[in-house]
């Protein structure tokens, strides 16, 4: 697979923005420029059953519901083992209810930075991948969330992949925790043993700015003795449909030495609009051609690029840097071409990015340009390797508790003034220590004999504010969450200083 697309269709050609991403929890599916949607996608067809864009036609599928206020896609006997089910930014909240008996060829979940975890629910029976023709049952790609799989105890599934590919997948998830990654609550067919491998990266400083090296042309209109820009939308024909998206134009501003640009920003509500009936007039030249605005700037999302900085060994000046990775007919494994530009602070558009000449999709960097780093992380990757995974109703066995072993005091001395260092040997399968100590070798609870009880993840603790002339005693033990070891063999030390 290359990133979001299937790998039944993978004809398709894929121009994918490589850029850091913010990482969101959140719940309930993305809004926003946030393009959320759930679809059922075959070779044949591809069916919209939720989507937060226009461009999308969402269809009713016979025993398919989505309810958006609780974040459900209801499962009621569904048969489409030709369909991926495709869930896309659709939250940490996102659920799958299972009733009666379902089957569908693969399930992907795609976080693309905002939200990924799936929760599988339900009394009824879900069968994912039966025919193999996925390499995989169900895919969590969790592009930096925390991608956490959950399947209730309640629910029947079967599951397959491919031989030599893993039964269940998750790519890229922010969430270190194994135990909580692939989370199967039921009984199954095999011991499900999750495995998980980390991969380190940095985090580049970047930037967002409006490239003006892409001046875009707008049809000229007046209304009211002022001039607007209008960007016209087209068919599938290339004809103009009439409808155009609104601009004002606010000036012709010098942003580079000896070179100005025309700034237009967008009319809020006048996104997809026939101008006439807002009161525009069309601009006609003498020809009865239309007159353009060539070279403008559009204050929207369309001309925002995300740059990562790098810094010039050269001149000493920080430049950005936008990297795109094509995947198409002629690149099938794909090529990544990077173009430099400068940044300007312009009162305006806040940062302007020039293109720096000969320096646009070019297929190495300079050498001399050194990216800027704030910081790292790692993301995570987990696998059941397994060719058939059963899951049936019921409550998976505990696994048995570790035995934790007796902690040994190892050196208990007053060392300073009314202080005891106090330090033991490490207990098997101990996470944690607590330490206790009193003036009563009973370890009594009574108010005189002041006992307390301290929690330490070292093997070593410094206990301060002790009576002078005071003999106390000091025990320590294991600790595992709820699981207690054996207290150790009792220390005494006077306080002497």
């Amino acid at each position: 697979m290359k990133e979001k697309v299937i790998s039944l269709l993978l004809s398709l050609a894929l121009l994918i923005t490589m850029m850091p991403q913010m990482v969101l929890g959140a719940n309930g599916p993305g809004k926003g420029e946030l393009p959320s949607y759930l679809r059922l996608i075959s070779e044949k067809t591809d069916k919209f059953i939720f989507a937060n864009f226009a461009q999308a036609k969402v269809e009713k599928v016979n025993g398919v519901t989505y309810n958006e206020k609780n974040n459900t896609l209801t499962l009621n006997n569904v048969k489409m083992k030709e369909y991926n089910l495709v869930a896309n930014i659709m939250g940490d909240d996102f659920k799958i209810n299972v009733k009666g008996e379902n089957e569908v060829r693969s399930i992907f979940i795609w976080g693309d930075g905002y939200g990924g975890n799936l929760t599988i629910s339900g009394d009824g029976k879900l069968v994912v991948n039966k025919q193999k023709l996925q390499e995989t049952a169900i895919n969590m790609r969790a592009e930096g969330t925390k991608g956490i799989l959950t399947i209730e105890s309640t629910v029947d599934m079967e599951m397959y992949s491919q031989k030599g590919y893993p039964v269940i997948e998750t790519i890229g998830a922010s969430n270190g925790d194994k135990t909580k990654a692939i989370a199967i609550k039921g009984k199954t067919s095999e011991k499900v043993n999750v495995k998980q491998d980390k991969e380190k990266h940095v985090i580049p400083e970047n930037v967002k700015a409006y490239d003006v090296s892409e001046g875009a042309w707008l049809d000229k209109f007046k209304k009211d003795g002022k001039y607007y820009g209008g960007n016209a939308k087209y068919d599938d024909n290339m004809e103009k449909t009439g409808y155009y998206s609104m601009y004002e134009i606010l000036e012709n501003k010098e942003i580079e030495a000896g070179k100005t640009y025309l700034i237009a920003k967008p009319i809020k509500g006048q996104e997809n609009i026939k101008p006439e009936t807002k009161g525009y007039e069309t601009v006609l030249d003498s020809d009865g051609e239309i007159d353009q605005f060539k070279g403008v700037v559009l204050m929207d999302l369309f001309s925002e690029v995300y740059l990562q900085m790098y810094h010039s060994t050269s001149d000493n000046k920080d430049y950005g840097v936008y990297t795109v990775h094509y995947i198409d007919d002629d690149h099938p494994d794909g090529v990544i071409k990077y173009t430099v530009f400068k940044i300007v602070d312009d009162s305006i558009l806040g940062k302007a990015a020039i293109l720096v000449p000969g320096k646009k999709e070019i297929l190495e960097l300079p050498k001399d340009l050194q990216q800027k780093i704030k910081g790292e992380y790692y993301s995570y990757f987990y696998t059941v390797n397994l060719e058939k995974l059963v899951l049936t109703k019921g409550t998976a066995p505990k696994p048995a508790v570790k035995k934790i072993g007796q902690a040994k005091i190892s050196s208990a001395k007053n060392s300073k003034k009314k202080t005891v260092t106090l330090s033991w040997k490490k207990a098997s399968n101990a996470k944690k220590y607590q330490i206790q100590y009193s003036l009563n070798k009973k370890f009594s609870k009574a108010k005189k004999y002041k006992t307390k009880t301290i929690t330490s993840s070292k093997l070593k603790v410094t206990v301060k504010k002790l009576t002078r002339k005071k003999t106390y005693y000091f025990r320590v033990r294991g600790i595992n969450g709820k699981n207690a070891g054996k207290w150790s063999a009792v220390k005494k030390v006077k306080i002497t200083k």
